[in-house]
């Protein structure tokens, strides 16, 4: 499993593509993975408000045939936390991914957040 060398909040399960273009899920978790710290910063402001804040945040955004992004938005959240949907919602709008193939791609990806400290 390639995406399993990610770790932290980015393992991949969960990430369901589709659209009439193609992309590697590998290569959409590798640019996730650089982005990491951003989506991460996101969730350490949120906890300053809301210190019980954790669990998933289920988004879905439209990868063009140039690698913008656009149509980004929440299908779930157990955190229920607008300001951090819109935080991640503005990372992810600043991505720019690898190229999709025969048209443009939708992704529905699960972020992870959990605080480890007590």
């Amino acid at each position: 499993n390639p995406s399993g060398e990610i770790g932290g909040s980015l393992d991949g399960g969960g990430l369901a593509l589709s659209g009439k273009g193609s992309i590697a899920e590998s290569l959409i978790l590798k640019t996730l993975a650089k982005h990491l710290q951003k989506f991460q910063y996101c969730y350490e402001k949120a906890l300053l408000t809301n210190a019980s804040l954790a669990g998933h945040l289920m988004m879905k955004w439209t990868i063009n045939p140039d690698g913008g992004t656009l149509g980004i938005e929440v299908v779930r959240s157990q955190l229920n936390y607008n300001p951090l949907h819109q935080c991640v919602s503005s990372e992810l709008s600043r991505i720019h991914f690898p190229s999709p193939s025969g048209g443009a791609v939708t992704v529905k990806y699960p972020f992870t957040f959990s605080s480890t400290s007590i």
